[in-house]
């Protein structure tokens, strides 16, 4: 009963630090459930721990941290495991370090059944775990880190796993054998030294995923301002076009007057409707009051025109102002790619692109219609479209779309109407997350 008390003591004092700690991840599901997992998940351990058996207890300990990460939250599956088990790590270590001081107290500490013992081990050992939680999470929101995507968590796993192997051998050695306290302090050291080494490896960590998503998004901004230079430039083109045509207005208007007097109803009208078709009137560089959405639309408008395949836009006001920039590129750039693939060498081929934001809602919805020659799925259990592209990697613009779309609590709907060759994407976001 006494070990019991103390391991429910020691998992109320660590469920509260591991709620701490999971603020590093967006959350999949409201607090309650959350909650309600970790409460259940600390009992069922505290109960266990009673056995005795530290690896047990290590290990399923480990295994809840990667469930409740992993499902709890938006954090994917190497990255739930890089943190699972270096919390783990770190957990073991201290409590450590903590019984190498209580051995100088009581030596006789693991057979003890003194409850004020028991307690005190508890709280010493949990309360510096607690703190080292909120100074870890503390630090990277005021550093302001971005969100771990990338894998290579999974290769920052061997210095954790190896802090816990050494923590059981230190365990089993003191358990066994009867040592020296000069010993037994060079042991707490030799503790707190691999401790050490596993915050630093944490830093290493979120500063190499800090990095790569910068680099990430370097590459993004370059090709934004390419493409907003393309932007202006034709924007410039446009605005002296439209200078010549206003400064060549007045022939026209006398040429008009001059087929009128003649009374050449027909070419006057055949004159009206070249002036009508002209280009200078007829190229539109703004599609929203986005300027990077004008950008990206634009692009492939004109990759449209080339090909001869109309490109209908229709993106109503403040209907994307929600989304930032990456974000804007990521779906739109991805989703007009696909769509260009979709219709090459299509006849009949048309892309319509819709945008609108719903009115006394949460919610903005986009509709891409374009034509498409077979069903482009792989088969009835998938909903991922096939690609017909050879490049290696093809096939993560979709998985970019999803990352979007996921973040904004939305929803991604894709179908092809096999009567009309048509294929349909939809998407539905939360304009106010």
């Amino acid at each position: 009963m006494v070990k019991l008390i103390g391991f429910l003591t020691s998992y109320l004092i660590e469920g509260f630090a591991i709620w701490i700690y999971a603020d590093l991840f967006r959350a999949r599901f409201k607090p309650g459930i959350r909650i309600l997992c970790l409460i259940i998940g600390c009992l069922t351990l505290s109960f266990i721990g009673t056995a005795g058996v530290v690896w047990l207890n290590a290990s399923l300990y480990a295994a809840f941290l990667f469930f409740f990460f992993g499902v709890g939250y938006k954090a994917k599956w190497y990255v739930a495991l890089f943190h699972s088990v270096f919390l783990t790590a770190v957990m073991s270590l201290i409590e450590l370090v903590t019984l190498v001081m209580i051995y100088g107290i009581a030596p006789n500490f693991l057979e003890s059944e003194d409850i004020l013992i028991n307690e005190i081990f508890a709280v010493t050992s949990k309360i510096p775990f607690l703190l080292l939680c909120f100074a870890i999470v503390s630090i990277r929101k005021i550093i302001k880190l971005k969100e771990e995507t990338a894998k290579s968590a999974f290769l920052y796993l061997l210095v954790p796993v190896s802090s816990m192997v050494s923590m059981l051998v230190f365990l089993d050695y003191l358990d066994r054998y009867e040592v020296s306290a000069r010993l037994k302090w060079a042991t707490g050291f030799a503790t707190l030294s691999i401790l050490f080494s596993d915050l630093i490896l944490l830093g290493v960590y979120l500063y190499n995923q800090n990095r790569n998503s910068e680099y990430i998004r370097l590459k993004l901004t370059l090709a934004q301002e390419k493409s907003r230079k393309e932007y202006y430039e034709l924007l410039q083109e446009q605005n002296e076009n439209q200078r010549i045509l206003v400064h060549d207005i007045k022939d026209h208007l006398q040429s008009i007057e001059a087929l009128n007097a003649q009374g050449e109803r027909a070419k006057i009208d055949e004159y009206i409707k070249s002036l009508y078709e002209a280009a200078n009137l007829k190229s539109v560089v703004r599609v929203s009051e986005n300027e990077l959405l004008n950008v990206v639309v634009l692009r492939y408008r004109k990759e449209c025109e080339a090909q001869g395949i109309p490109f209908h836009v229709d993106i109503r006001r403040s209907s994307m102002d929600f989304l930032d920039d990456y974000e804007i590129t990521s779906l739109f750039a991805n989703l007009l790619d696909n769509a260009m693939e979709a219709v090459h060498g299509v006849e009949g081929a048309f892309i319509d692109l819709n945008v609108d934001r719903k009115e006394g809602t949460a919610f903005s919805v986009i509709h891409i219609i374009n034509t498409c020659a077979e069903d482009p799925f792989e088969g009835e259990k998938t909903r991922i479209p096939f690609s017909r592209k050879k490049e290696p990697g093809h096939g993560y613009g979709l998985k970019s779309v999803e990352k979007v779309v996921q973040k904004h609590d939305g929803n991604m709907n894709l179908y092809f109407d096999g009567t009309k060759h048509v294929f349909h994407t939809i998407i539905i976001l939360n304009n106010r997350i």
